[in-house]
């Protein structure tokens, strides 16, 4: 794992043996507000059936001002 951009994102590592089959490059979606009220979303994104990124950014583009704890998220299922 390595963060790729200053929101905390993170470039994932699997073993090729471990795949999943889903309908979407984005099967599922949180979302928390940020200590603003600005939502953040993080996004998995799974590429040929290998998780690869979680994708952490705010509506309004702006950093993130603090860590979403787990209790806070709202997840989608897409």
């Amino acid at each position: 794992m390595r963060t790729i951009d200053v929101d905390g994102s993170l470039e994932i590592s699997v073993e090729d043996s471990l795949r999943a089959e889903v309908a979407n490059r984005i099967p599922v979606e949180a979302v928390a507000a940020d200590s603003d009220g600005v939502p953040i979303h993080i996004l998995l994104h799974v590429v040929d059936g290998m998780l690869q990124e979680l994708e952490y950014f705010r509506e309004d583009s702006r950093p993130i001002q603090h860590a979403t704890a787990e209790d806070e998220l709202q997840v989608l299922v897409l």
